[in-house]
């Protein structure tokens, strides 16, 4: 099985995944399923879990504020950070600074793209 983060909310939160994808649909648990990085062994046989929810008015109308100010004490803690913003930040300062290529790779790409 591959090892949950987030100690005992991690593993509980991994094993209802596992419960949801796995047990109600049939397939494989994750110890079961042969790996997805070769090619040994038969298909993994795994499942895929999808859950949707019904926004049609139904959600809290403070959803977006309380998210955002959760995100911003998640984001406020010492050494955290949020899914994604590292590619953000890195995104905003490319597009503010250009991105430095080495002279010898821009050689590459001029002469695959024929120069």
């Amino acid at each position: 099985m591959m090892l949950p983060m987030g100690d005992a909310k991690g593993a509980a939160l991994a094993l209802m995944v596992e419960i949801l994808a796995a047990t109600l649909t049939g397939a494989r648990y994750s110890y079961e399923a042969s790996s997805f990085f070769d090619a040994e062994g038969a298909p993994p046989g795994v499942s895929h879990l999808i859950i949707a929810f019904d926004a049609g008015g139904r959600i809290s109308p403070v959803f977006a504020a309380r998210l955002e100010e959760l995100l911003a004490e998640n984001g406020a803690q010492q050494g955290a950070r949020l899914p994604g913003s590292r590619r953000f930040s890195a995104r905003a300062d490319a597009h503010e600074n250009g991105i430095v290529i080495p002279a010898h790779l821009m050689r590459e790409i001029l002469d695959a793209a024929g120069g």
